[in-house]
C-alpha cells in the first residue's frame, strides 16, 4: 500500500502540474474515508477538482465526473455501478483501479494502462480479459502495457475505430488462438513480441497465430518487432462474421524485425466458397525484417478461385525482406500486381523452389542477392519479372543477365548477355551419343565477361547422335541464333527440351533456331 501511495503521489504531482497551466485554482477532494465506502453522485459534485481516491470504494448507481476533473488513485479503487467520464484525466500507478465497474464516456489521457483493469504481466495470469476491458473503453487513448510478459489464452479483440495498443513487453499464448484479432479501421498497434510458449527460443511447437486480419481492416499501422514460434505470423483470412457483407484488408502498413513461424504471412481468401467476390487483400505495404520458418509469404491454393477474382490479392508491396533459415520464401496463387522490393534470398534456404507462382500476373521481384533461375517455378503466369542478380546454374555468378520474365509456364531472360560477332566452333567425333546445352553453343567468355554469340559452327562425325538440350537455357533466342552444321557418316543432331525432341538435323547446312509464340523450339533451314 505504501508503494502504491508513493507512486500515486508522483502521478498526482504530474497531473496537478499539467492542469495548473489551465486552471488558476484546482480543488482537491478526498473520496471515501475507509475501504468499502459506498459513494454516490453527491461525492462528485464540483467541476475542476482533483478527486483523490485512497480507499476501495463502491459506486451507488451511475456517477458522472464533472468536467475539468482529475481522478487521482492513491492506493484505492472503484467497483460497482457505472462511472461516467467527461474527458476526465485519470492518474494512477500500474495496479487495478477499476473492479467490476462499468466505464462510460471519454478519458482525457493520451495513455491508459491495461493494469488498471487487472492485467498482471507476471507470465502466469491470463491477462486477456483485462486487456480487452481496457481496449473496449479506451476510445482514442492508447492502451499501454509496460515491459513485462503477458499470458493470453483467448484473443485480444481490437474491433473499435482508432484503437491504439502499445506493448513494450511480450504477449504470449499457450493455446491455439489468434493473439491479436483485428476487425476495424485506423488502428495503431505496436508490440515488442508475440510468441507461442512461455520461453524465448525457436521451438518445433508452432501453434496459434500472431495477428489475424479478420474483417475490414483499413488504414492501420501494425508494428510487431518479433513474431515467434507460431503457426501463422500475420494471417489475412477475412471472414463475414458480425454481419459483415464484405470483408478485406486494404491500405495497411505492416512491419516487423523478425518472424519465425510456419507461415510468416498467410493469405486465404477461399476458405468458404460462398465468400468468393466478397473478400480481398489489396494495396497493403509490408516492411521487413527477416523471415524464417517454413513459408515466407504464402497464399493458400484453392480450386474455388477463378480468373474473374484474381483482383482480390492485388497491389501489395513487400519491402526490404531478408529470407533466411526458411524452406520456401514466396508461394503465391491468383495474385496480381504485387511487388517485392529490395529483398534478399541468400542464406539457409532449403526448399527446391524459392519462388512458386501459380496463376499470377504482373508481379515483380527486385532481389539484391544471387538468385538461381532454376529456383523459380511458374504455372500459367503472365508478365512476372524477377530482376537484379540472376544466376544460371550452368554458368556461375558471372552470367551477365539480370532479368527473368515468365509468361505461361516458360521463363526467359529479359536482358540478354552482351552480343558479339565471334563464332564458336565445336567438333564431336565420338561413337558415343552426347548431350550439350544452349550455353555450350552460344555462350562464350570474351575479355573476361560472358558474351552471347549469334552463330556457332558444329561438326559431328562417326554416326553419333548429338542432342542439343534447351531445357537448361533461360534465353529466348532473339535475335535468332544460327547453327552451321557439318554432318558426316550418318550422324544426327536433335533439338530437344529434356526428353522431348522437336527437330532432327541430318544434313549439312545453316539452320536458324528460334521459338514460336507458344515457346516451342523451331529449326529452319537457311
Amino acid at each position: 500500500m505504501k508503494t502504491r501511495r508513493l507512486l500515486a503521489l508522483i502521478a498526482c504531482l504530474m497531473c496537478i502540474f499539467s492542469y495548473s497551466t489551465v486552471f488558476a485554482t484546482i480543488k482537491k477532494t478526498e473520496i471515501g474515508t475507509r475501504s468499502g465506502a459506498i459513494v454516490s453522485q453527491s461525492a462528485f459534485s464540483t467541476a475542476n477538482t482533483t478527486y483523490i481516491i485512497n480507499y476501495d470504494i463502491t459506486l451507488s448507481g451511475e456517477v458522472t465526473v464533472p468536467s475539468g476533473c482529475t481522478l487521482l488513485f492513491s492506493g484505492g479503487s472503484v467497483s460497482g455501478g457505472t462511472l461516467r467520464l467527461t474527458d476526465t484525466e485519470v492518474c494512477a500507478p500500474d495496479y487495478q483501479i477499476f473492479k467490476s465497474v462499468t466505464i462510460k464516456g471519454a478519458f482525457a489521457n493520451p495513455h491508459i494502462s491495461a493494469h488498471w483493469w487487472g492485467a498482471k504481466g507476471d507470465g502466469n495470469t491470463d491477462d486477456a480479459k483485462a486487456i480487452n476491458s481496457a481496449l473496449a473503453v479506451a476510445g482514442k487513448s492508447s492502451v499501454m502495457m509496460p515491459r513485462q510478459s503477458y499470458l493470453v489464452n483467448s484473443p485480444i479483440k481490437i474491433n473499435r475505430l482508432y484503437s491504439k495498443l502499445e506493448c513494450a513487453g511480450t504477449i504470449f499464448t499457450t493455446s491455439d488462438i489468434s493473439i491479436l484479432e483485428l476487425s476495424s479501421q485506423y488502428l495503431d498497434i505496436k508490440v515488442r513480441q508475440l510468441r507461442y510458449g512461455k520461453t524465448n527460443g525457436v521451438t518445433t511447437d508452432r501453434i496459434g497465430t500472431g495477428v489475424s486480419f479478420r474483417g475490414n481492416v483499413f488504414n492501420s499501422n501494425i508494428s510487431i518487432d518479433r513474431v515467434m514460434n507460431l503457426q501463422k505470423g500475420f494471417d489475412f483470412t477475412p471472414d463475414l462474421a458480425d454481419g459483415r457483407k464484405l470483408s478485406g484488408s486494404q491500405y495497411n502498413k505492416v512491419s516487423w524485425q523478425y518472424i519465425d513461424c510456419r507461415y510468416c504471412i498467410f493469405i486465404d481468401l477461399w476458405k468458404d466458397p460462398s465468400m468468393v467476390h466478397k473478400v480481398w487483400v489489396n494495396e497493403n505495404q509490408f516492411f521487413g525484417g527477416r523471415m524464417s520458418g517454413v513459408y515466407g509469404v504464402y497464399v493458400k491454393e484453392n480450386s474455388v478461385a477463378s480468373p474473374e477474382n484474381t483482383d482480390y490479392i492485388n497491389g501489395n508491396v513487400f519491402n526490404c525482406i531478408g529470407f533466411e533459415g526458411i524452406v520456401t520464401p514466396v508461394s503465391l496463387f491468383f495474385s496480381r500486381n504485387n511487388r517485392f522490393n529490395d529483398c534478399r534470398m541468400s542464406e539457409g534456404i532449403s526448399g527446391d523452389k524459392w519462388i512458386i507462382l501459380k496463376d499470377c500476373g504482373f508481379c515483380s521481384f527486385d532481389i539484391k542477392s544471387m538468385f538461381p533461375y532454376n529456383r523459380l517455378s511458374t504455372t500459367n503466369c503472365s508478365q512476372v519479372v524477377i530482376e537484379n542478380r540472376i544466376v544460371d546454374s550452368g554458368m556461375g555468378g558471372g552470367s551477365g543477365f539480370n532479368r527473368l520474365i515468365a509468361n505461361g509456364n516458360t521463363v526467359f531472360a529479359g536482358t540478354e548477355l552482351p552480343q558479339c560477332n565471334m563464332m564458336k566452333q565445336l567438333y564431336y567425333n565420338s561413337t558415343t551419343n552426347q548431350r550439350i546445352s544452349f550455353n555450350d553453343l552460344f555462350v562464350s567468355t570474351y575479355d573476361h565477361q560472358m558474351v552471347l554469340s549469334d552463330m556457332c559452327k558444329i561438326t559431328v562425325d562417326k554416326k553419333m547422335k548429338l542432342t542439343i538440350d534447351l531445357k537448361d537455357s533461360i534465353y529466348k533466342l532473339h535475335p535468332r541464333m544460327t547453327l552451321v552444321c557439318s554432318i558426316f557418316n550418318g550422324a544426327t543432331i536433335d533439338i530437344a527440351i529434356g526428353n522431348k525432341v522437336y527437330a532432327t538435323i541430318s544434313q549439312l547446312g545453316k539452320y536458324i533456331i528460334t521459338y514460336d509464340r507458344d515457346s516451342t523450339p523451331i529449326v529452319v533451314a537457311m
